[in-house]
């Protein structure tokens, strides 16, 4: 027979170990079971770079007008934030602004000013700041551009997941 106090700190030490589960009430729903994944730092900082550099060939695409390989860099339920207008898939950048970004980024100079990229596990995020500079459609162009691009790591390959553009006119 075990006295009070030591079936207390039994029953303290099963429920912190996970040996006992308290059950939720029937009538409220069951919470998901989360896990905690540690990444080491250089696998981290890998995966941070990958997303930087599929947020690159995202831009070359453009500017080399491969309308293919954008769309190919974005999944196909990616949310394109861009002043203040939404396209809430790939199939409807494709038959929204996409033509016009194409055209715009190859008449026009995209220079990266900073640029940062952080990974944890599948998702990844990378936040540029930039100048364009050129001319289009018969306007000179001189914007400071922000950028913000979310992707997560889909079947082995990251795809664009999100995307949130806004520029303003370059102080004089």
């Amino acid at each position: 027979m075990t006295s009070p106090g030591r079936r207390l700190w039994l029953a303290c030490l099963l429920a912190f170990s996970g040996g006992v589960r308290a059950q939720a009430p029937a009538t409220a729903p069951a919470e998901p079971e989360t896990s905690v994944q540690v990444v080491p730092a250089a696998t981290a900082a890998a995966d941070a770079r990958a997303a930087a550099a599929i947020v690159s060939a995202f831009h070359a695409d453009l500017r080399d007008n491969w309308r293919q390989g954008v769309l190919d860099l974005l999944a196909p339920d990616v949310a394109i934030f861009e002043q203040g207008y939404t396209e809430s898939s790939r199939d409807a950048y494709a038959s929204g602004h996409l033509d016009n970004d194409l055209t715009f980024a190859r008449t026009t100079q995209y220079d990266v000013v900073h640029r940062e990229s952080l990974a944890s596990g599948d998702t990844a995020w990378v936040i540029t700041q930039a100048r364009t500079t050129g001319t289009f459609a018969g306007e000179n162009v001189d914007i400071d551009n922000t950028e913000t691009m979310i992707l997560q790591r889909r079947g082995g390959k990251w795809q664009i997941v999100h995307i949130h553009w806004s520029a303003h006119p370059r102080a004089q």
